[in-house]
């Protein structure tokens, strides 16, 4: 009897220090996950880089990546396809980025994009995009942006950091089809509805 008794108290710290242990993963995952969230907050319309200056509490925020490729070739490469950037190497993309915030409610957000593609002596492509936007916060449900800006259209349009999207090249679709650095002078609003 006093074995079995025992045995039943230590089972039962057994269960409790368990129970303790799960409580504490699971808080250090939530804690983790909240730090993730806050590494990457995205501002509508605009690319992780970009949206840095929306969530810093700094003035200014200075940003930007580079994408360097290269394609060893073997054979002739066939270059009536038109497509340069299957067969490109070089400096591919290099991008900064500037945002200053002007007061608590207006924001200035600039890239400076130049894209580089070329095949040995043969092909060369060079195309510079300039962003210069302003962004006028006046509630979390309503805010306004107007200046040269990426339009909303696309998936790789809003996210053309590198690490937004999982292959060397962009796809085909975003390539071809639908433009994937669409940029136009315009104003837009936008906000958020909930708090979710």
């Amino acid at each position: 009897m006093q074995l079995r008794l025992i045995f039943l108290v230590m089972l039962l710290l057994v269960v409790n220090l368990y129970a303790q242990e799960k409580d504490s993963i699971v808080q250090k995952t939530d804690t983790l996950r909240a730090i993730e969230k806050l590494k990457y907050q995205q501002q509508p319309g605009l690319a992780l880089a970009a949206s840095k200056i929306f969530f810093s509490d700094k003035r200014y925020s200075i940003s930007g990546f580079g994408e360097f490729n290269y394609v060893p070739i073997q054979d002739n490469v066939n270059t009536n396809v038109g497509d340069l950037e299957l067969y490109y190497s070089g400096l591919y993309r290099f991008a900064t980025f500037f945002g200053y915030r002007i007061t608590d409610k207006l924001i200035w957000n600039s890239e400076f994009q130049i894209e580089f593609l070329h095949h040995k002596a043969e092909e060369t492509h060079h195309e510079i995009v300039i962003e210069a936007f302003l962004d006028y916060l006046f509630k979390d449900y309503l805010k306004a942006r107007m200046g040269f800006y990426p339009l909303t259209i696309g998936y790789v349009n809003n996210n053309d950091e590198p690490i937004m999207f999982y292959s060397v090249n962009r796809s085909e679709v975003e390539r071809l089809i639908t433009p994937s650095t669409w940029i136009e002078f315009g104003a837009m609003f936008y906000g958020n509805i909930s708090k979710d």
